[in-house]
């Protein structure tokens, strides 16, 4: 009994039964010709190994998700500033590299100050680590530019951030989380504009509040200008 195995394209050739191969023990048997009679085993072989691949891709693709929901747990990560200049001979130097540690937090919101620079145009390169001092941006008598990042937790609304405004210009972007600019209040909610990560605010010396509408810290970064406002 004989079967025919495809070699080539158009081209086939017969194979000799198991049985007839056990009835023929002293005669060689081509290797290609043995792998060709253990079809079964082998197909085994194959989807076992691609069950184990699967399995695996599986395991590594829960595993962000995982640590994603760990994360919005414990909230932002902490922030990394990396603080670069000259030396006296005029090569780029790194002046600070870590956590920042200058923050305040009021009404459950952090605020961690990153620098500040007094008056326009500002002097370079510079010697000091202007961040570790850094003030409130709006400070009475302050004149120049800060640096800062706005951690909001959820929850909070109205009654933690109650609607303000300063003399200055600022550019917000939303790195993380959900959260609303409010506007104005009102009947029907006032007035409100949905933020996502990535979006840009430019504010300019306008009433507004915050209220985080998601589940967890809305981190904003926030670079200000201290404006003036025209007398009448």
């Amino acid at each position: 009994m004989t079967r025919s195995v495809h070699t080539k394209v158009g081209e086939c050739r017969s194979l000799p039964s198991r049985q007839a191969l056990r009835g023929k023990a002293s005669a060689a048997v081509d290797p290609s010709d043995q792998l060709r009679l253990q079809p079964a085993r082998s197909e085994r072989a194959w989807v076992e190994l691609g069950g184990l691949l699967i399995g695996a891709a599986l395991v590594a693709s829960a595993l962000p998700a995982q640590a994603h929901a760990s994360h919005a747990q414990s909230g932002p990560a902490p922030i990394r500033r990396i603080v670069t200049t000259e030396d006296a001979a005029g090569r780029a130097v790194v002046l600070a590299d870590g956590h920042s540690a200058n923050s305040v937090t009021l009404n459950g919101s952090t605020i961690t100050r990153l620098w500040e620079t007094q008056g326009s145009p500002v002097a370079v390169p510079v010697a000091a680590d202007l961040g570790a001092t850094a003030g409130n941006a709006y400070r009475p008598g302050f004149t120049g530019s800060s640096l800062y990042v706005a951690d909001i937790p959820p929850g909070s609304n109205l009654k933690d951030i109650p609607l303000h405004k300063q003399e200055s210009m600022d550019y917000i972007v939303l790195l993380t989380g959900q959260i609303d600019l409010v506007l104005a209040t009102g009947p029907g909610g006032g007035k409100r504009v949905a933020m996502k990560p990535g979006d840009v605010l430019i504010q300019a010396g306008n009433n507004h509040s915050w209220v985080n509408t998601g589940k967890t810290v809305a981190r904003l970064l926030c670079v200000t200008q201290t404006g003036v406002r025209p007398k009448p």
